[in-house]
């Protein structure tokens, strides 16, 4: 789920915490930081001439058909990474969630541009944005909302000592 669903859900008091993935606004909640930043990066089939790359500059995308994030606001994040080169690649698709666009990914259809997501396919290669493209993920509540009991223990639990389950990502 997404930003776009995650944060309606928030407002009629049917989802107590989401994580949201910035930018994001967040008028409307309280929010900790995910410490640790996204890396964004290129995922593409490793048989691709790019995949033997050390890092992927905007230029090395010239020509090459992206699967860019759905939501207009991180989209936007690429759109200025790829500065002058914008117009020099081709949106072939779209995706809410990136590790489902890994099927468009081994169909041919392009190279997924997003965050740096947990693959064991040998048949993908992650290569990471030059220059450097980082962002951050937050865990948001509504403000003013009276939370669950379990919610209530996620809120009073020291953001610093937060884990997120199977990382290395600390809250803060």
């Amino acid at each position: 789920m997404g930003a776009a669903q995650a944060k309606p859900l928030m407002e009629q008091g049917k989802l107590d915490v989401a994580l949201l993935f910035e930018p994001v606004d967040v008028d409307r909640y309280d929010y900790v930081r995910v410490e640790s930043r996204d890396r964004w990066g290129a995922l593409m089939s490793a048989d691709r001439p790019l995949a033997s790359k050390p890092f992927i500059r905007p230029k090395d995308l010239d020509g090459q058909a992206l699967i860019l994030p759905d939501r207009d606001a991180v989209r936007s994040l690429v759109v200025s990474w790829l500065g002058d080169w914008a117009n020099a690649v081709t949106v072939a698709a779209t995706a809410n969630f990136l590790s489902n666009a890994t099927v468009l990914v081994h169909a041919g259809v392009g190279i997924i541009i997003g965050i740096d997501i947990p693959t064991h396919d040998a048949h993908l290669r992650f290569i990471p944005l030059r220059p450097k493209l980082e962002n951050s993920t937050l865990i948001a509540w509504k403000k003013g909302r009276p939370a669950s009991p379990r919610s209530k223990r996620l809120r009073r639990f020291s953001p610093s000592r937060l884990m997120i389950e199977g990382t290395n990502r600390r809250c803060h």
